[in-house]
């Protein structure tokens, strides 16, 4: 113990240094994120609350291109009266993942107003700095 005793000092220096620089990372990170991600939880929301408000084709042009061309609207109506989507109450999310710079997945838990959760997972892109909804899928 004498023989790490003139060196403690510098050991202690040196794990506060690699605590220091991971929470810089750490946080650096979860800005970064953040940052990316920003807007995606509008965007969901919008959706839904154009729904709730029976402003269907709204909600529908607020989705992507290829949502549309996977969807047609009388589908999106469907979807929407089989899981009882104007119930809409309101959302949990989870952290969304970065597939690329315009590009995220994020998996959500619509939550109606009788209790009933409904387990979702969305796609979504980000076209002139907007996020849409590109896909929608009911797990």
């Amino acid at each position: 113990m004498e023989l790490l005793q003139p060196y403690s000092k510098y050991i202690w220096i040196g794990v506060i240094a690699i605590v220091a620089i991971a929470v810089i990372l750490w946080l650096a990170t979860a800005v970064i994120v953040m940052r990316n991600t920003k807007g995606i939880p509008l965007e969901i929301n919008n959706f839904f609350d154009l729904v709730t408000e029976n402003k269907i084709d709204e909600a529908y042009s607020s989705t992507s291109d290829r949502f549309r061309s996977q969807i047609s609207k009388p589908q999106l109506n469907k979807l929407i009266k089989t899981y009882k989507f104007k119930q809409y109450y309101k959302t949990r999310l989870d952290m969304p993942q970065m597939q690329t710079a315009n590009d995220s997945t994020l998996t959500a838990t619509l939550i109606l107003k009788s209790g009933r959760e409904i387990p979702m997972q969305f796609a979504l892109v980000r076209i002139d700095r907007q996020w849409k909804i590109d896909s929608l899928e009911i797990t």
